[in-house]
């Protein structure tokens, strides 16, 4: 019987724990491998919640588990980095397999928790951590094995793409924040997704993934969508565009140019048509050509299965290769391209025509943009047709 320990039961804790209880016997009867919960680590203990482990798993102190030499695998999901970061060195020094949901630690511990696992013969996993309910690290490792990844792109928070899509249906910003955290869908620091912060925290994971190579995030121009309001929408949307947060990264020479900004992509193009926490990944390569990942990059039980299928493949040994983690330079040549702006103080070089209460623009740098939006603070800037 293997032992499984869990941290936290929030959202995505809760999610596993149902899909762990559920799916449990059943994989038993399929592999033979046997598993049960043996600890529950939560904040706090009297809570009331929807999802109530049996009597004896909760425990509130860490070292309960970190002591606990029957353990055979940890699933982190809490938001605690710090604590999450602790506990993953404590379990993969000791041969424990330690699978996270954790964007945040696995962007910025991932080269030294990787060589902790190897080095211990342990498994160090985080499928969920990227496309939440989306498969999309293994295909990707698969891929770039075969054949040399040039570009990934797409749709990679489903909590953006919820909002995105009601200020599309009429909605205010404001209105779809308050619908997007009544569901559960934000992080606890809603900043995180509107931000663009957890947007580019995945793309840095996929990057290392796709580009056999760390990308820092300081390299990754990032803007979000709190900007973006209906009046852009609708005025992008009589021209025929759909407003997406975009995660973007291709080879340029030995280097990657990658961005996370707000996009206006043309209506009949696959990206442009998800709606809803779905997630959308394109990747392209010279001999497959362009393939598609879709899911739900949002909610309890979507990511609590991604999670599942990571300590699957840890317990039955299928875990896979660890990727290649050297840095990769940044492209020598500046992201550029058209743009949507609304605001005051628009360069007049800049403008190639009105469209709704703001401008299109000629082909500019994106760093050139952002700098005109710090000193612009009510200004909006969309990227056209990226």
């Amino acid at each position: 019987m293997k032992r499984i320990a869990l941290l936290g039961l929030g959202e995505v804790g809760q999610g596993f724990y149902e899909v762990f209880e559920h799916e449990k016997s059943r994989v038993s009867a399929l592999t033979g491998i046997s598993m049960d919960l043996g600890a529950v680590l939560v904040r706090n203990m009297r809570k009331q919640r929807k999802v109530m482990p049996r009597e004896g798993l909760l425990t509130d102190n860490p070292h309960r588990i970190i002591n606990d030499t029957t353990t055979d695998a940890i699933v982190d999901a809490i938001n605690d980095s710090a604590l999450g970061y602790e506990m993953a060195v404590s379990a993969l020094s000791h041969g424990k397999h330690f699978i996270t949901a954790n964007k945040a630690l696995v962007s910025r511990h991932m080269k030294e928790l990787h060589a902790l696992a190897a080095q211990h013969g342990a498994a160090f996993l985080y499928e969920a951590s990227v496309g939440g309910g989306t498969p999309l690290l293994k295909p990707l490792r698969a891929l770039e094995r075969a054949g040399e990844i040039t570009s990934i792109k797409g749709i990679l928070n489903g909590s953006c793409n919820f909002i995105l899509t009601g200020m599309r249906e009429g909605n205010t910003y404001e209105v779809m924040m308050q619908r997007a955290s009544a569901l559960g869908y934000l992080e606890a620091d809603p900043r995180d997704d509107v931000a663009g912060y957890d947007t580019r925290r995945k793309l840095r994971i996929l990057c290392c993934v796709a580009f056999g190579g760390s990308v820092p995030e300081q390299d990754i121009p990032c803007e979000g969508i709190t900007r973006v309001r209906d009046q852009d929408i609708a005025a992008l949307a009589q021209h025929g565009y759909e407003v997406k947060l975009l995660g973007a990264a291709r080879r340029e020479g030995r280097g990657v140019a990658a961005f996370v900004f707000p996009c206006a992509l043309p209506r009949l193009t696959p990206l442009a048509g998800i709606s809803g926490s779905l997630n959308l990944i394109e990747v392209t390569s010279p001999f497959l050509g362009r393939a598609g990942f879709m899911g739900q990059g949002a909610g309890s039980r979507p990511t609590g299965h991604a999670v599942f299928t990571d300590l699957l493949d840890a317990m039955s040994g299928a875990a896979g290769l660890s990727p290649r983690l050297g840095r990769v330079p940044p492209a020598a040549a500046p992201t550029t391209a058209r743009f949507y702006l609304r605001g005051v103080a628009i360069p007049a070089a800049w403008a190639d025509g009105a469209l709704g209460d703001g401008q299109k623009t000629h082909p500019l740098d994106l760093q050139e943009v952002q700098a005109w939006l710090a000193d612009h603070q009510e200004a909006c800037a969309i990227m056209l047709e990226p």
